[in-house]
């Protein structure tokens, strides 16, 4: 696995360094990872993704392959949620139940729906 804070400070935006999103997220990133490790442990596989839409309803599109879902980060900025998501991504890319591709693309090309309020999350297969 990816030195988890490398990762995170190699998808940061300028925007991000420039705003007080980061600092918030720079101190979130060692309790989402505690979250991440905890559902990795009692899971088959996992996922991680980012949504404009509440997670009970992004959930819908996950009920035949995953058991639970939930927010990791929020905001309202959609430039964060595509740093977050895509660091998260990164530093969990390669462990043998992440089930996210591995094609190298980057999320920040893959548009969320509008909102006021914008997550990272996780959905898993107990």
């Amino acid at each position: 696995m990816k030195d988890f804070t490398q990762m995170i400070n190699e998808s940061q935006s300028k925007q991000m360094r420039d705003s007080m999103k980061q600092v918030k997220f720079k101190l979130s990133l060692t309790s989402i990872k505690s979250e991440i490790d905890e559902i990795e442990e009692k899971s088959k596989y996992f996922k991680i993704g980012k949504t404009g839409q509440t997670p009970e309803v992004r959930f819908e599109n996950y009920k035949s392959d995953y058991d639970e879902i939930k927010p990791l980060y929020v905001s309202s900025v959609p430039n964060v949620i595509d740093d977050a998501e895509s660091a998260l991504i990164d530093a969990y890319i390669d462990h043998p139940k992440c089930k996210n591709d591995k094609n190298g693309d980057s999320s920040e090309n893959d548009p969320m729906k509008e909102s006021k309020e914008y997550c990272v999350y996780i959905v898993w297969k107990n």
